[in-house]
């Protein structure tokens, strides 16, 4: 007697968009033709380690972020979250190997294209670690070094989509699905 029929095909398939060593830390789509993935690739020359893609719904491409101006510096992402096809974000920090700490923190834009936008900074070792939020309202958290008390601080940034401020609001301290979230309504 034969072999059964092996089931029809469907569901889940593998698309690998990039080498082995890529470690995926996010993804997010719009629909099957729009999808961004992001995770690091410490083999790439892709802003030293980390890795962008996006598919088109046939095939992945590598989108480098913007390069800065000293080449010993790099970007270390953290987080990226995307609003809308052509609005996404993502956070880290400045960092630098020679002296092994972050320099500053990092907020780049995709509007068809990465853009760093400016941020406010504080403290020693600033980093960006989570983003999220909605057209024009967004929250970026991080932390820092403060040099006064010799202790890390919390670093909560407001974001309009065109300009970033520091904000005194206080964490809320909950998480939905293992997530930190920042609450409005938590006022300090």
């Amino acid at each position: 007697m034969p072999p059964p029929a092996a089931p029809p095909r469907s569901g889940w398939r593998q698309e690998n968009p990039s080498p082995a060593a890529f470690a995926l830390r996010g993804a997010w789509a719009a629909s099957p033709n729009d999808v961004w993935a992001f995770g690091s690739d410490y083999y790439s020359d892709l802003s030293s380690g980390n890795y962008l893609a996006h598919w088109n719904g046939t095939s992945w491409a590598a989108i480098a972020t913007p390069k800065l101006a000293d080449p010993a510096r790099y970007y270390w992402l953290q987080d990226f979250t995307a609003i809308a096809p052509n609005d996404v974000w993502a956070v880290g920090g400045i960092y630098d190997p020679l002296h092994a700490k972050f320099t500053d923190n990092v907020t780049l834009h995709w509007d068809g294209a990465w853009h760093r936008v400016a941020a406010p900074s504080i403290g020693s070792s600033p980093s960006l670690s989570h983003i999220g939020g909605t057209p024009g309202n967004l929250w970026a958290v991080g932390g820092y070094w403060d040099t006064n008390t010799n202790s890390a601080k919390t670093l909560v940034l407001h974001g309009t989509g065109a300009a970033w401020s520091l904000t005194t609001r206080k964490i809320l301290r909950a998480a939905v699905g293992g997530v930190p979230t920042v609450s409005e309504d938590a006022r300090s």
